[in-house]
């Protein structure tokens, strides 16, 4: 869905340093700031070039992992915890965007030597 709007319509571009949108709801912001979130501007919701495999696709963060589940079967094995890091959204992110206590959960989980880690 759109970031902006919510939309399955839109359509995200980079141009030059910057990201455009089809959508009618879009609005011009730095990817470097708006990627932060703080109690001011809670949402991290940027979009976000996938590394796995050359794959390129853009996404909206907060939907990541449903791209990662259709796209990519077994990331967990391959995605760099770099990129994991630049997708993971806090539990103070989630709090902040007013998700409720009982329906907050880890973003990504990553498995790692038979364990189950949060990066």
């Amino acid at each position: 869905p759109c970031g902006f709007c919510g939309g399955s319509d839109c359509q995200l571009a980079m141009k030059g340093q910057k990201w455009t949108s089809t959508c009618s709801l879009s609005y011009n912001f730095r990817a470097s700031t708006a990627g932060q979130s703080t109690d001011k501007c809670p949402s991290s919701n940027i979009p976000i070039i996938c590394k796995l495999d050359g794959c390129r696709e853009v996404h909206w963060k907060y939907n990541f992992p449903k791209h990662l589940e259709k796209r990519h079967a077994g990331w967990q094995d391959t995605i760099m915890p770099s990129f994991v890091n630049e997708l993971q959204v806090s539990d103070e992110e989630q709090r902040r965007i007013g998700i409720r206590d009982d329906l907050r959960r880890p973003w990504l989980v990553v498995p790692v030597t038979g364990s189950k880690r949060i990066l």
